[in-house]
């Protein structure tokens, strides 16, 4: 049976805590959900275009100094066309979250966009990796949205 099964979510606790990169995204997961309140508090003492200019110039200081491989920051411009349309992305995802923290409760701007993150995540996973589009995955992503959603 590959159905929903309670071995298989016990099964999912302990891989977190043995696996590195689970942890990480675990970490990934506390500061993506800080940055929309301190962006907010920001956004309170700063116009938009200084705010980010000063987070994105910190971020580039901090990942070139963390990049273990020098000779990926030599070979840039090999494959500039997917990194001008990540940073193309990435730039009008932060802007556009920006307007939607100043525009909305931050509770509210979180459940939406992680509700949609989950979903866009299963089918981008299938379009660009072939990932599968388990049960398992579906009704985990909507019992988080809908328990997202009804904790707001």
């Amino acid at each position: 049976s590959k159905g929903l099964e309670l071995k298989k979510l016990l099964k999912s606790f302990k891989t977190i805590s043995n696996n590195k990169s689970a942890k990480f995204m675990i970490l990934v997961s506390v500061c993506w959900s800080l940055t929309p309140v301190l962006d907010k508090i920001c956004l309170q003492h700063s116009s938009i275009n200084i705010h980010g200019l000063i987070q994105s110039f910190f971020t580039f200081v901090i990942l070139y100094f963390l990049s273990s491989n020098k000779q990926k920051q030599k070979n840039i411009f090999k494959n500039y066309r997917i990194i001008f349309i990540t940073t193309i992305i990435g730039t009008v995802a932060t802007i556009t979250q920006f307007y939607a923290i100043l525009l909305n409760f931050v509770p509210i701007m979180e459940s939406i966009k992680r509700a949609t993150g989950q979903f866009s995540a299963i089918i981008l996973g299938k379009l660009f990796f072939n990932e599968k589009v388990t049960k398992q995955k579906i009704i985990g992503i909507i019992l988080i949205s809908i328990g997202v959603n009804l904790i707001i």
